[in-house]
């Protein structure tokens, strides 16, 4: 699948400078089941598959390619910084380090693989899936996704007459605004 334009500015916007990265930290308290917690991590990579991509360049032009899933660090101190080389690892790093009460969680997107929106609905999935695995209260359903939608990223939601419109009325806001002025 090739990367839309965000994407691309994205990834070519990086630099050590100013990385193109999300970090995320979370703190769990609690005894945490390590296996329960990294096969609900997997599976939530499994709804989820802009996870486990990276990008390859074929003539000029750069494609998402499938990866393994990334793969939860047990650290013993939570890094501070973390860059993200989508031409060779996936969009996605996590580092996890037990704590006397719990567990500290710092995950590190790139911003050409998700968004907050696209993060917030991760994390979701994975505590869903994790409280699933050791929990016989009730239910908890896992959201609905809809992963067909992601062949309409970077499109702009309207018509080609509507978009072709759109510059008049700019313009037309523009000098409605410039009486002001």
């Amino acid at each position: 699948m090739e990367l839309v334009d965000f994407e691309h500015y994205m990834l070519a916007d990086d630099s050590p400078e100013f990385p193109m990265t999300i970090p995320v930290k979370l703190e769990m308290s609690g005894e945490v089941d390590r296996v329960a917690f990294e096969s609900s991590f997997n599976l939530a990579c499994a709804r989820h598959p802009f996870s486990s991509v990276r990008v390859e360049e074929r003539e000029g032009r750069f494609f998402w390619i499938a990866s393994e899933p990334p793969k939860i660090s047990w650290v013993d101190s939570l890094p501070d910084f973390v860059e993200i080389d989508l031409r060779n690892e996936t969009g996605m790093k996590v580092f996890a380090k037990r704590e006397d009460l719990g567990v500290s969680i710092f995950l590190v997107f790139h911003h050409s693989v998700t968004d907050g929106g696209g993060i917030a609905q991760f994390v979701e999935d994975w505590m869903i899936a994790y409280k699933r695995t050791g929990d016989v209260g009730e239910a908890i359903s896992m959201p609905l996704l809809k992963p067909d939608q992601l062949k309409n990223r970077g499109k702009l939601g309207m018509s080609l007459w509507q978009y072709l419109l759109r510059p008049v009325q700019e313009f037309c806001g523009a000098v409605g605004v410039a009486e002001y002025f």
